[in-house]
């Protein structure tokens, strides 16, 4: 028993690498590994277990490289657009100057070989550029309407008008030396900003005025206007365009000959009549008959012979209160069956602030309970004879005839 103890003591405590007695032997493992077999392997630490911080890092890492990527591959887009863009303009050029070459009727079909010598001198195209003749200079109708249509476009742009313009102005009629209208005309509507609204498409086209309303009016006839694709034709009477507040004036400086002949820059007063009287004279006659409201001369501009120019008139109800305004050019009057007519010329009523051009430029004031006679013993013009003599007014050369 002693023998077998010791053994036992000395296999736990085997002896080191000096020779000393060595440290007790540590337990042996559970499973034995057989020998020459490799070490296992440490298993894998899971994502989930790496700091935050290493995390964020890496994705960091792969934005930058990713972001990298995507400024390589749009500089090479670009520079490939470039590319692409200038091919494209050089082959416009070539085309063009293709196009340019004076083949004629004789090159039509004409083949370009790889090398012009093998083709004998002789029997080469001739590219000499061909004498073409001169075009004929544009008829004078036409030269003038487009000196018209430049003057119309000027204008309405000195005006303020920016939602209309002449496009077109054919020629100038019925002659050269005396036009009263131009056509066939195209105009252009366009909308506040700038888009286009509609067309307006006339034979002919003319101009009228109203120096007392400031309103110039553009009559279109025989043609139609277009809008979205809808075309709706013109009244039997034309389409008339108001111009309001403008200067009538500028545009007969401007345009003289597209104006009727009676509405021509001259003088509006003779001199013969005086107007403070016939005013006076012809507002007491107005006011004969006011159970229903009459009218009011409010201004005369001039008088020359049968006519009175530059007229505003009032419209008065019963108890003096105004209805209505209304300007005139012209204004004659005359007897007729009816009673007494004020015929008015080239103007336009003004009602709720709201102005409206003459239905064809004309207008009539029927005065039923007036007398003629009433008329002529006030000395009106139209009924009686001037104040003054025409030998007493040097300029005085308009006469006196009634309409």
């Amino acid at each position: 028993m002693p023998a077998l103890a010791l053994l036992l003591a000395a296999g736990t405590c085997a002896p080191g690498a000096d020779g000393r007695p060595g440290e007790p032997a540590a337990a042996p493992a559970q499973t034995a590994q057989p020998v020459g077999s490799a070490a296992p392997v440490a298993a894998p630490v899971p994502s989930a277990e790496l700091p935050a911080q290493d995390e964020l890092a890496a994705l960091r890492a792969t934005l930058a490289v990713r972001d990298a990527e995507i400024r390589k591959l749009k500089q090479e887009l670009s520079v490939e657009q470039l590319r692409r863009y200038e091919r494209e303009r050089q082959w416009l050029e070539y085309n063009r100057w293709l196009a340019r070459l004076p083949l004629g009727e004789a090159g039509r079909n004409l083949v370009f070989p790889l090398d012009p010598s093998l083709i004998p001198p002789e029997s080469q195209p001739s590219f000499e550029p061909q004498s073409k003749p001169a075009p004929a200079p544009p008829a004078p109708e036409v030269v003038r309407a487009a000196e018209f249509v430049s003057r119309l476009n000027a204008l309405l742009w000195s005006d303020g008008i920016r939602d209309l313009s002449v496009l077109e102005g054919g020629r100038v009629g019925p002659d050269l030396l005396r036009p009263a209208w131009i056509g066939p005309v195209v105009l252009r509507r366009v909308d506040g900003e700038g888009r286009l609204a509609g067309s307006l498409f006339a034979d002919r086209m003319r101009l009228e005025c109203s120096r007392a309303a400031r309103t110039v009016t553009l009559v279109l006839e025989s043609g139609y206007e277009q809008v979205e694709g809808s075309r709706t034709a013109f009244e039997p009477t034309g389409r008339r365009i108001l111009l309001p507040l403008v200067d009538p004036d500028r545009w007969l400086e401007g345009c003289p000959e597209l104006f009727a002949a009676d509405q021509q820059l001259s003088a509006r007063d003779d001199g013969l009549w005086d107007r403070a009287r016939v005013k006076q004279a012809l507002n007491q006659l107005l006011a004969a008959d006011a159970a229903g409201g009459y009218w009011q001369i409010k201004d005369i501009g001039g008088i020359r012979g049968a006519a009175l120019h530059d007229v505003q008139l009032l419209a008065l109800d019963a108890s003096g209160r105004m209805q209505r305004l209304a300007f005139c050019d012209t204004l004659t009057l005359r007897a007729s069956l009816s009673g007494v007519e004020l015929s008015l010329r080239d103007g336009a009523v003004v009602r709720d602030g709201r102005k409206a051009p003459f239905p064809e430029g004309r207008m009539r004031i029927v005065l039923p309970q007036a007398e003629a006679g009433a008329f002529r013993a006030a000395r009106i013009p139209g009924f009686a004879e001037p104040d003054l003599l025409p030998a007493l007014v040097p300029d005085a050369g308009a006469p006196t005839a009634q309409e």
